[in-house]
């Protein structure tokens, strides 16, 4: 029906065909209003209710008949704010006016008030003769509610998007500054690590000139003065060392080639951000170095990075590679303006930058960071500049990390001054060859040069030269280095820049010592030693150990599943993952599922997932861990704890790589490799029927058991240490055990394995009042078990190890001098025959404070 409304006045013929008409229209209306939800009312031209629907009621509370009876409906049942408005739209609709979905509140028969939208529709037959017109009542309540609470989370989440953005603005302004920070740190770091290496050579040398002097000389006197300078000099570096020790450079074997690729990769989305594009050429053959990867990396993202922010849009950045006989060139080249004569003598100072005040072009640290990491590598970084047409800048590095000369030469010089014959070589690959081809008294070696910087040489050197003593020098001392060079017998541990007096003193008792040339003792093949180091993960050399990495090497290659039995504690999961890792899938995931920790009733939803609508909650598909670790490993932790049930369900995904999610129909078949760990006797529980015999074979094809601390001879000291450092606190104060701990811990029986000695190890970190872990220290059943007394209705527990029974040994000894001593430590160097640096080590090795033995 059309909405005009007629301005021409009707006949009465005419009236009476419109009347039949609005009855035919009304009836109509009627019949549909009827099957609709929304409350619907028909209304005469002169604004009376004509007709409602039942949904009036529903809404209201007001029956169809009490809404007929109304003067003047709906007004009785509108909340008396908005009755004007409604009075104001039905006298609009009575001379044609329409309104759509205008918001309204109800005043229902029990009191309450809801949300309403109303529409008035005139309504006209074909001759526009009004027939009065319908409204379209509809509950909009909720709508409401979500549109008002839409508005709230709306300014909440604005809220949130201010806080986070001013602690965003916060975080990246304490960025900046620890950045800062940590750059001058490294910078102070270089600076002494550099510092330290040449004043190790002139001490040497300065030793050297005053040898040829005697005391009545002119300007011997001055050269006292210049040897306690050196001295004060060398003083401060090491304390500016300890204070910014940065993190020692490993050199790797690598392609420069790949390195530079990789970085390039890295800035590609930064390059098309600026519109810049990257272009890298180099030599045909790959170019193999020798060098810390990671600092290199950082070198070339600071100069390419640089590059591109110096770029303009539709510019390109070169980088060149060009490989010489000793050294490798990487150039990057940019387009830019160039950098002036007078900025180019501060381009590599601290926190300068040519970009200052401008957005996101970092701090002026890159630079001056990058020189200082070439120039420990013993490389450089030159620079050319065109203005106008931009900048070139070139990292020369070396192929392979050398030591520098000077320490080197003046050593040798010395020593041969001293009536010792000395050959001298740059690196420890050098050196092993040395030893092999002609016999020496001593070795003498660095520890931050190529083919030492993880102890190479000196473990090497113990193995194969058991009888020749070896004396470490170095100018980055470290307690691991200490503690691991003690451990392998080095005879001495001294730090550069070393006194002339001190080095003649340890090379005069070392060669003092009676030679052990009796063969090493058997330590087994040396296939199985090399086998060890691909466990890291696992620390132990025990013959049981040993004997279980042969077992995990042969199993990790294959792809059968793994079953793993042993005590609480023993180290399942440990040996789990080294499985995964070493083989085929461990570049997968190795997704652990805890069956002690999963409830019976969601352990099939968490396993196998579930999709929407299948329980209550169940608001969206949820993929299970099984299909998480699709191409990897699944390993099921305590799989004896799992229900009988269950064990059903399982079978099937073990046997069949497939499963269906609850709820699902379809089949999700999955590629995973299966290893279980219990410390139940699953063979037992098989027996009497607690687990289901066919899982039981389906998962030990391969069965490994983890041995117990017990039997694992010597391994408690070994685990020990290394909880004693990764428990430690950052930053704190590097603690070692006593021997007594040490010795009580090898004797102990360990009921609760690797898991009770951490927690045994962490307690005693918490507890120590000093540097050293003592027996009070320790929990009460420690502690009775050293007593002999408390001990001797006890099973008598595994034999000391030796490198415990030697700890404790060595301990009594160092008791015994500074006793005899009255805790003279120069006295006591002396008496044992090593220099007093290396006495001092030792002490501060066994927490023994030399104060405490002194006289009044």
């Amino acid at each position: 029906m059309p909405n005009n409304h007629p301005d021409s006045v009707r006949t009465p013929a005419l009236q009476s065909d419109a009347l039949s008409s609005a009855q035919l229209s009304e009836g109509h209306f009627r019949a549909v209003a009827s099957c609709t939800s929304d409350w619907e009312s028909w209304h005469a031209p002169d604004g009376r209710l004509v007709w409602v629907n039942a949904a009036v009621q529903r809404i209201t509370g007001y029956s169809p008949d009490e809404c007929l009876a109304m003067s003047d409906y709906p007004l009785p049942m509108t909340a008396p704010r908005h009755r004007p408005r409604i009075a104001r739209m039905l006298e609009q609709a009575q001379v044609g006016q329409a309104h759509n979905d205008l918001e309204f509140q109800t005043l229902n028969r029990d009191g309450t008030a809801r949300w309403m939208a109303v529409s008035w529709q005139p309504m006209y037959t074909d001759d526009g003769v009004h027939l009065g017109f319908r409204t379209s009542i509809r509950d909009v309540t909720q709508r409401r509610e979500l549109r008002e609470e839409i508005r709230r989370h709306a300014e909440h989440l604005e809220q949130l998007v201010q806080e986070r953005t001013a602690r965003v603005q916060q975080l990246e302004r304490h960025r900046r500054q620890m950045e800062k920070a940590a750059a001058l740190g490294q910078l102070a770091a270089g600076v002494a690590h550099e510092i330290n290496n040449p004043l190790a050579g002139i001490r040497n040398a300065f030793e050297l000139i005053k040898a040829d002097l005697t005391p009545d000389h002119e300007h011997f006197g001055l050269l006292e003065l210049v040897d306690r300078e050196i001295e004060r000099i060398a003083s401060i570096v090491h304390q500016m060392y300890q204070l910014y020790r940065r993190n020692p450079q490993t050199p790797v074997h690598f392609e420069i080639e790949q390195t530079v690729s990789e970085v390039v990769w890295l800035l590609d989305s930064v390059a098309r951000k600026h519109q810049v594009e990257l272009k890298m050429s180099g030599p045909s053959a790959p170019t193999p170095v020798f060098l810390p990867e990671g600092e290199v990396k950082q070198v070339l993202y600071n100069l390419i990075r640089n590059a591109i922010q110096a770029s303009s849009a539709g510019d390109r950045v070169e980088i060149h590679i060009t490989a010489e006989r000793e050294d490798v060139c990487i150039a990057v080249s940019d387009c830019g303006e160039g950098i002036s004569e007078e900025l180019l003598p501060l381009l590599f100072d601290p926190f300068f930058t040519t970009k200052a005040g401008e957005p996101g072009m970092g701090m002026g640290l890159g630079l001056s960071v990058s020189r200082s990491l070439v120039e420990a590598i013993g490389g450089a970084i030159d620079v050319e500049t065109v203005i106008g047409k931009g900048s070139r800048f070139t990292a020369i590095l070396p192929r392979q990390m050398t030591t520098l000369p000077l320490f080197l030469q003046t050593t040798g010089d010395l020593l041969r001054r001293a009536g010792y014959d000395c050959v001298c070589v740059s690196d420890a690959f050098a050196a092993i060859d040395a030893l092999d081809h002609e016999p020496f008294n001593l070795i003498l070696s660095d520890l931050n040069m190529p083919g030492n910087l993880r102890l190479e040489l000196l473990r090497h050197g113990r193995e194969r030269w058991p009888h020749v003593p070896l004396i470490v020098v170095t100018g980055a001392p470290s307690l691991p280095s200490a503690i691991e060079s003690v451990r392998l017998g080095i005879t001495d541990y001294l730090l550069k820049p070393v006194k002339y007096q001190d080095l003649l003193a340890s090379v005069e008792a070392a060669l003092s010592r009676p030679v052990d040339r009796r063969s090493p003792p058997e330590r087994g093949p040396e296939e199985q030693l090399a086998l060890a180091e691909r466990f890291p993960e696992i620390i132990g050399r025990s013959p049981k150990v040993l004997e279980l990495f042969d077992v995990l090497d042969r199993v990790a290659g294959s792809d059968a599943n793994v079953l793993i039995t042993g005590e609480s504690g023993a180290g399942k999961e440990v040996i789990a993952r080294a499985i995964h890792r070493l083989s085929p899938r461990g570049a997968r995931n190795c997704q652990v599922i805890d069956c002690t920790a999963l409830p019976e009733q969601l352990f099939e939803s968490v396993l196998f997932g579930h999709v929407r609508g299948s329980f209550t909650g169940a608001i969206k598909d949820q993929q299970g861990l099984l299909a998480q670790c699709d191409g990897g490993t699944a390993f099921f932790d305590e799989i004896g704890e799992l229900p009988a049930p269950l064990q059903a369900k399982l079978l099937r995904a073990v046997q069949e790589k497939a499963f269906t999610p609850v709820g699902g129909s379809a089949q999700v078949r999955v590629d995973t490799r299966f290893i279980c760990a219990t410390n139940r006797d699953l063979e037992l529980e098989v027996s009497s029927g607690r687990f289901r015999r066919d899982l039981f074979y389906r998962l030990a094809v391969i069965h490994i058991e983890a041995p117990p601390l017990r039997e694992r001879n010597g391994d408690a000291a070994l685990l020990a240490e290394h909880f004693l450092k990764k428990l430690a606190p950052p930053g704190s104060a590097p603690k070692s055990f006593s021997a007594e701990v040490l010795d009580c811990f090898a004797r102990y029986p360990w009921p609760g394995n690797i898991r009770e000695l951490r927690n045994v190890v962490e307690r005693g970190l918490a507890l120590a009042r000093t540097d050293t872990v003592e027996m009070e220290d320790l929990p009460k059943a420690l502690r009775q078990s050293s007593d002999p007394a408390g001990a001797a209705g006890a099973s008598k527990g595994p034999s000391p190890s030796r490198d415990a029974a030697m700890e404790q040994a060595e301990r009594a000894y160092l008791v015994a001098i500074l006793q005899e001593h009255v805790g003279n430590v120069s006295s006591a160097a002396r008496h044992a025959g090593m220099s007093r640096q290396g006495m001092h080590k030792l002490l501060m090795k066994h927490g023994i404070v030399a104060a405490e033995y002194r006289v009044g």
